[in-house]
């Protein structure tokens, strides 16, 4: 074995921080939100022909969201993106804890969808790709397996969280700490 073949390669850091944040993603994706859906159409009296609308426009900002990460990454790189998104998800599911009607309800969940579905999965296979060659399809599964922990992990613990707290606190409890996981 030659010496070099023996030193750690930084590639597997940057996967394991790529898997943060695919796991970060979870505020924003479906399997999250839906343990919140009824407890805020309870509290904000909205039906669910409203939840469906604001769902479908979050989505559709998610969409456009990720047309604009890219070029982001490109002209500005992963960390200084990655930072920007973090504080993003924050505002989000801090937004998502004060929302107090149909307005803002939708520019909060606008918000958590375009940052948390859409632009921390484009910024972790991003980041996974740059560092991989020969082993990139390795690197991206490690790195994605974080969306399916989050999955697994999310539901039933904001799903206590909720019953015990509210879906606010909860939301507030989301978002700090995953903004702590990602500028961590």
């Amino acid at each position: 074995m030659r010496g070099d073949e023996s030193r750690f390669f930084y590639g597997w850091a940057i996967v394991a921080a790529a898997f943060g944040l695919s796991f970060a993603s979870g505020p924003g994706q479906s399997f999250a939100f839906s343990v919140f859906q009824p407890a805020i159409l309870r509290d904000l009296g909205l039906s669910a022909t409203d939840f469906s609308l604001i769902y479908a426009l979050g989505s559709g900002f998610s969409a456009l969201a990720v047309l604009l990460v890219g070029p982001a990454l490109d002209r500005f790189g992963s960390r200084a993106v990655t930072v920007a998104l973090a504080l993003l998800l924050v505002a989000g599911t801090t937004g998502m804890a004060v929302a107090n009607g149909f307005l803002s309800l939708l520019l909060a969940l606008a918000l958590v969808r375009a940052i948390g579905q859409g632009c921390l999965m484009t910024t972790s296979q991003f980041l996974t790709s740059q560092w991989f060659v020969s082993r990139r399809g390795h690197a991206l599964s490690l790195a994605t397996m974080g969306v399916v922990t989050a999955n697994a992990l999310l539901p039933p613990l904001t799903y206590a969280m909720v019953g015990q707290l509210g879906w606010r606190a909860t939301y507030l409890w989301l978002g700090t700490s995953i903004g702590a996981l990602v500028l961590g």
